[in-house]
């Protein structure tokens, strides 16, 4: 039987329990990070859009945090586009690149911007 409550170095990090590898001393606290970032999930991106090209055009809502890109193979295989995620520390950042993001053009295509949820 599976347990539920995960495994003790899960309820570990949950609990923000610090660890020592190697002389240094790390802090888990994983419960938090999603917390504090604001996350947009863009659609439609050419194949070959950069990571500086999505970093610049976002920039213009707000500070851009982290700009992840799929490049997945097995999925993207056979489409011309692919998807990223643009995280912001701040929502209303997020929420003006939603409303002002939205059907913008970058690199010769048009994207749609929404806000990211989880699964």
């Amino acid at each position: 039987m599976q347990n539920v409550s995960g495994s003790s170095s899960d309820r570990a990090r949950r609990a923000g329990i610090q660890n020592t590898i190697l002389g240094y001393t790390l802090k888990w606290d994983f419960l938090d990070w999603r917390a504090n970032i604001y996350s947009i999930f863009v659609d439609n991106l050419n194949r070959r859009v950069s990571k500086e090209a999505l970093w610049e055009a976002f920039s213009e809502f707000g500070r851009v945090m982290i700009v992840f890109i799929s490049f997945s193979v097995i999925s993207n295989r056979d489409k011309e586009t692919t998807f990223a995620f643009v995280r912001y520390k701040f929502r209303s950042e997020m929420m003006k690149a939603i409303v002002d993001g939205n059907n913008r053009k970058i690199d010769r295509w048009f994207i749609r911007v929404k806000e990211a949820s989880l699964g």
